[in-house]
């Protein structure tokens, strides 16, 4: 078993709804996805939502997303990706006028 972190920053544009990939699965391997941090910065008012996917599935949270203001926010998890599958990032920016950065954090492990 080796332990694995994702860090990502990005910037999300006004009005942006995306869907991005933060790793893909190695051939022949499984990773559990154990903890996801979010980080939302100071005037993102509860503007910006987040999510980590499976597919078209979130996974964590398991349902919606998660919104917040100048707050880090960890949530726990237990999903399992199995060998080619990406660990996607959903994001929306519901603020059509400015853009925020945003940084998540993914860790989990791989077997």
């Amino acid at each position: 078993m080796r332990v694995i972190n994702i860090a990502e920053k990005l910037k999300i544009l006004a009005g942006a709804e995306k869907t991005e990939d933060l790793y893909k699965v190695p051939s022949a391997q499984v990773f559990t996805l154990k903890r996801v941090i979010f980080d939302f910065p100071v005037g993102a008012e509860f503007n910006v939502g987040l999510a980590i996917r499976k597919g078209i599935k979130n996974v964590c949270p398991d349902k919606g997303l998660v919104y917040g203001d100048a707050e880090v926010i960890e949530l726990e998890d237990n999903t399992k990706f199995v060998s080619g599958e990406p660990v996607s990032l959903y994001y929306i920016n519901e603020d059509p006028a400015n853009d925020y950065t945003v940084v998540v954090i993914v860790e989990g492990e791989l077997e």
